[in-house]
């Protein structure tokens, strides 16, 4: 790739990176601002201002120099970068092992089923009682899904 493409390229492939890698951080500190702890809120790290979440080394040089190597056909490194960990503090969730679930779940995107099993699993009771004890704070979470989904549907990809 000669250096007239390489640079838009890159410049793309950073704006891309910085915006995934500020969204997911983000998604991190809501989520756990919202089940109780304020720590990433207080320091500033609910926002999508990639600077809040811009890690030297994972967001800037590796992500560089690996797209540079992989442009020069060098292989090099995988396109892969990460942000600054976002500073959570378990301790003050209100109900920690449910938060602890959707908290993780914000990676790997746990199905409604996992979650009932998890429920079922971590309760030790009949999932119809856990439903109705948990219900206020189960149907805050859905509400909150659906206003992701509705959104997801409206703007696409670009949230």
């Amino acid at each position: 790739m000669n250096p007239e493409q390489l640079i838009p390229q890159l410049v793309i492939y950073m704006v891309v990176l910085l915006l995934a890698i500020s969204a997911h951080e983000a998604a991190h500190a809501w989520m756990s601002d919202r089940f109780g702890d304020d720590t990433a809120r207080l320091l500033g790290r609910v926002t999508l201002n990639p600077v809040a979440h811009t890690d030297l080394v994972g967001t800037l040089l590796i992500p560089i120099v690996g797209f540079i190597l992989g442009a020069m056909g060098g292989g090099g490194l995988p396109l892969i970068g990460w942000g600054k960990p976002t500073p959570v503090n378990p301790l003050r969730w209100r109900n920690k092992d449910l938060a602890a679930l959707y908290f993780s779940a914000l990676d790997i995107g746990l199905t409604r089923r996992d979650k009932l099993r998890f429920l079922k699993g971590y309760f030790q009771q009949p999932l119809r009682q856990i439903l109705r004890e948990e219900a206020s704070l189960l149907a805050w979470l859905e509400g909150k899904a659906n206003k992701l989904y509705e959104r997801k549907q409206r703007y696409g990809d670009a949230l």
